[in-house]
């Protein structure tokens, strides 16, 4: 899913495939994940497992803070709807407007 959306992403905001697909992974809070080698133990990668099941989860079940931090994307500035009762292209949307707003306005 997250492949899919940063392709759309992409397309819409430019910035590569990779970069979002990074910083969607950094604002779900496993970025630290991305730095760990390829070679783990059996034990830390079934930790690493829980850990993205736990944070997908939250995020399907919209167990995020109202400006959706823990949540794909998480907004700097107050005044916005509760994000955890705003479709996702809403959230979407107020995160790049949020995130644009000094270089294009």
């Amino acid at each position: 899913m997250l492949v899919a959306l940063t392709r759309k992403l992409d397309y819409s905001y430019e910035g590569g495939v990779e970069g979002r697909f990074i910083e969607l992974i950094s604002n779900m809070t496993l970025d630290p994940l991305l730095r760990h080698g390829a070679r783990r133990s059996k034990h830390m990668m079934e930790y690493d497992q829980h850990t993205v099941d736990l944070a997908t989860s939250d995020i399907d079940h919209n167990r995020f803070d109202r400006n959706g931090h823990g949540g794909l994307f998480p907004l700097a500035k107050t005044g916005y709807p509760d994000q955890r009762r705003v479709e996702i292209w809403d959230q979407c949307g107020a995160y790049f407007r949020e995130r644009l707003e000094g270089v294009l306005f």
